[in-house]
């Protein structure tokens, strides 16, 4: 098989498999699947391969680089599909448990999905102390201030409607659904396996990453972390599959860069790109013009340019006086 290579961004200071919820998405089918991979950690999503994150390569393909502007988690919904297509999870499941694994999986986008969103980035205690800082990491000033900036402004448009007590309920819904449903097929006394019974399934891939992050992440709402600790069942769910995922992960820098044949670059020169490479050479590109723009605009809005003197609003020369 070839090898497959996922861009994820560290999620180490959060002691976290990966710093996203998406991204542990994707970590975790592979793993549960049995799938050897390399996982390579980035600073953020014009490092990867695709110009989004969570990124997949595999072999010579590239994976969920259908719509440039998707977010984290319809990017990650678009690799599970293609990660289906290479070793089916929910195979081993009865008939009847795999509607299952849609009834779930919807559960979790519809409920879980915006609480993960909304504690991380509209939650203003959670941005200033936690998000800002971690997700600004690594980056030259001033995109460490302006990317997580744009990306807070963008979750609070689609949340404005929407109250964080709203949000919140409807995580502990879900909590409760899922509590009940692993308290019937798991007695007090019993091991804890996986949400389906003895066999892993996309259920687990999609919705214990939403609970390892609303337990352990420093941006979880207290609200979350309340919630969710009413349920032990779902503390013992966690921990079986956070054990079940712990088998060994490649980690490492970028390898050499390739074209999508798997040869050297180099050796590909004469090749016309691809529509996705055109892609993101357009990305990069406009990327690249929004971070000299918002230099530019810095040194402009505080009167500095080379050769001058920084002159703040308020001030005049002596000769105007």
């Amino acid at each position: 098989m070839s090898e497959i290579t996922l861009y994820v961004r560290s999620g180490s200071a959060w002691r976290l498999p990966a710093l996203t919820v998406a991204e542990m998405q994707v970590q975790a089918y592979l793993m549960l699947a049995g799938l050897e991979h390399k996982t390579v950690d980035v600073v953020d999503p014009a490092s990867s391969r695709t110009g989004q994150l969570p990124a997949l390569e595999h072999g010579a393909v590239l994976a969920g680089t259908d719509t440039a502007d998707a977010s984290e988690f319809e990017t990650a919904r678009q690799l599970l599909d293609y990660l289906a297509g290479v070793r089916y999870l929910d195979e081993a499941l009865p008939t009847a448990r795999r509607a299952d694994v849609l009834r779930w999986t919807a559960l979790a986008e519809a409920r879980l999905e915006p609480a993960t969103v909304y504690t991380t980035w509209c939650d203003d205690n959670s941005y200033r102390s936690a998000t800002q800082v971690i997700y600004g990491a690594g980056l030259p000033f001033p995109l460490n201030k302006w990317l997580p900036w744009r990306a807070r402004a963008a979750a609070l448009k689609h949340f404005k409607s929407t109250t964080a007590a709203q949000v919140y309920e409807g995580a502990a819904a879900a909590y409760a659904s899922l509590a009940q449903h692993l308290e019937e097929l798991y007695p007090a006394a019993s091991e804890v396996h996986f949400f389906l019974g003895d066999a892993p399934s996309t259920v687990d891939a999609v919705v214990y990453p939403h609970l390892l992050y609303h337990l352990r992440s420093p941006v979880a709402a207290p609200e979350l972390r309340t919630q969710l600790q009413k349920y032990p069942v779902l503390k013992r769910y966690v921990d079986a599959v956070a054990s079940a995922t712990r088998s060994t992960i490649l980690r490492g820098p970028p390898p050499p860069s390739i074209n999508r044949q798997g040869t050297p670059n180099d050796e590909a020169s004469d090749r016309p790109p691809t529509a996705a490479e055109r892609r993101q050479k357009v990305m990069a590109r406009i990327w690249l013009g929004s971070a000299v723009a918002l230099v530019v605009g810095y040194a402009y809005y505080f009167g500095y340019f080379p050769g001058g003197d920084w002159v703040l609003e308020g001030e005049e020369d002596d000769d105007d006086m």
